[in-house]
Parts: structure tokens; C-alpha cells; sequence
């Protein structure tokens, strides 16, 4: 009887390190990058297995450049489609002549993705800056600096700060090349829609240079 007993405790024990365990993964809490990837749907990326969209590129209402992606998240093949060219790719086999493409792949991919880069690159750090007034808008959101390191990439040292809503979400951010202390650009997140639950902001300005960087032809299957 005193084993049975003894056993009793025993499992006592076990069950509640085992409760206590699961306990503190459910309540894990969040880092604020985490955060903004899972406000634009992170979750819902994997689920989907081809992503088409075209980035464009326009000055005082004048075009000066248009490709068009689909990419393939499973198989990962990559086709970049322009006026001149229609070249399919896989990053995995990159060749010296198809850097320049995968550039620009890895450069629009940012403009459409980038809170989700947020999680899936690890060479970062970040600084959480708190509420103050945002360059463009003059609203009160959250400053959140995004700092690369200077090895690996295609543009190291880059830095990014982000002016957040309450809802972890991107309104508009500054970048700075090579991480300089002035920004060289200011430029707005507008225009979001929703595509088989990946939020996108479709529309980007920078009012006092008449820039605007924009996607079309959007598909998220």
C-alpha cells in the first residue's frame, strides 16, 4: 500500500511538471516582430503554394519599370516576366548571370513581403522606440527600428523604421542604406487588401519626390 501510495505522489509530480510545461509554451509571449508577421497573416503563408503579383515602379505619373513574379512556394521555381524577358529560376542554382534577376526578385518580394522577412530573417536586430510622431502622417504610432548586419544579402547594414498602428501595422517607414543616421527615404504603406488571408499594402508614396512603388495582378493561391 505505502508503493501505491508512493506511486500516486510520483505521478503527481510528473503530471504537474508536464501541466506547468505546457502552460508556459501557451502563454509564450510574442516578440514584436512576431507580432507584425502574424498580424499580416503569417500563419495562413504556408498554406498557400503560388504567388503572382506585378511590382511597378512610377515617378509624376510616369512608369519607369514593370516585372511581373510568380513564384512557387513548394517547388520553389521563380519567373520573373518584363518586356524583354520571361527567365525562370530556382535560388537554390543560382548562376553568376541570374543574380541580377534574383536582385530584383529579393527586392520587390521585400516591398510586398516584408513583415513576414521580419521572422525569416535571423541577421537583425531591432529596437522598440515607442509611441512618437511619424514623419509623413504626423500620427502618434510605434517606432520600431530594423537593423541588418553587415554580412550577408544583397544590401547589408540596411536599416528600417517602421511607424506601427495598434494593430502591429505597417503606416510608414523610413529607410537608411547602409544604416546612416538620416533616412533616404520616407515612404507611406496604404491601400491593404486582403488575399487568401496575407494582408498586402498595395500602394507606397513618398509625396515629396512624387515617388510611388505599387503592385497589380495580384494572386495568392
Amino acid at each position: 500500500m505505502r508503493n501505491f501510495f508512493k506511486a500516486i505522489v510520483l505521478f503527481g509530480l510528473v503530471f504537474g511538471c508536464i501541466q506547468r510545461n505546457n502552460d508556459s509554451t501557451e502563454t509564450k509571449e510574442l516578440s514584436e516582430l512576431e507580432k507584425i508577421a502574424r498580424a499580416y497573416g503569417f500563419d495562413n503563408f504556408s498554406k498557400l503554394e503560388h504567388f503572382q503579383y506585378t511590382f511597378n515602379v512610377e515617378r509624376h505619373d510616369t512608369l519607369l519599370a514593370t516585372r511581373t513574379w510568380h513564384w512557387h512556394n513548394k517547388s520553389g521555381d521563380i519567373t520573373m516576366i518584363n518586356n524583354q524577358d520571361t527567365i525562370t529560376y530556382q535560388q537554390a542554382s543560382l548562376t553568376d548571370d541570374l543574380k541580377k534577376v534574383d536582385h530584383r526578385f529579393i527586392n520587390d518580394k521585400y516591398w510586398l513581403l516584408f513583415p513576414f522577412q521580419l521572422v525569416w530573417d535571423s541577421n537583425m536586430t531591432f529596437t522598440n522606440r515607442g509611441v512618437q510622431k511619424a514623419p509623413l502622417s504626423g500620427n502618434q504610432l510605434t517606432k520600431l527600428i530594423v537593423q541588418y548586419g553587415d554580412d550577408g544579402g544583397y544590401t547589408p547594414g540596411d536599416a528600417y523604421d517602421l511607424y506601427l498602428d495598434e494593430d502591429w501595422i505597417i503606416r510608414e517607414w523610413e529607410f537608411r542604406k547602409s544604416g546612416k543616421e538620416s533616412p533616404g527615404s520616407m515612404i507611406s504603406w496604404e491601400s491593404y487588401a486582403d488575399f487568401n488571408g496575407i494582408k498586402v499594402a498595395t500602394d507606397h508614396h513618398n509625396h515629396n519626390s512624387g515617388l510611388r512603388i505599387f503592385f497589380s495582378d495580384i494572386k495568392f493561391e
